[in-house]
């Protein structure tokens, strides 16, 4: 189940479970969808003092869309990441460290932009 499918009460027990996730990745878009969305209520109802806050209200419910979504595909990815390890780990040790080596090499171009 995806976090913007949970209560916040099933979300914040997930939080304090001993899983690796969700964890501060979890947290962090989920306070910055938070603050998104204040800001775009903040900026509805004070359009009348405020020129900008049509433009305001449109970032702030952009930025909240964007975060959520990349959120989910962050938690894919990193669930995706951990299955990997965990199926590594029941490899042979020399295969396991052959993997490792091409992870690193992975990483390193990625690093440079390669």
């Amino acid at each position: 189940m995806e976090m913007l499918d949970l209560r916040l009460r099933e979300f914040l027990d997930a939080v304090a479970a001993a899983g690796r996730t969700p964890g501060g990745g979890s947290l962090a878009a989920l306070v910055t969808a938070s603050a998104a969305a204040l800001l775009a209520k903040v900026a509805r109802t004070s359009k009348a003092a405020w020129p900008e806050a049509g433009a305001v209200t449109a970032q702030a419910e952009a930025l909240r869309s964007a975060e959520m979504r990349m959120r989910e595909a962050r938690s894919a990815a990193r669930r995706a990441y951990l299955e990997l390890r965990e199926a590594e780990a029941k490899l042979d040790p020399q295969a396991a460290d052959e993997l490792e080596a091409k992870r690193r090499e992975r990483e390193a171009r990625y690093a440079l932009g390669a």
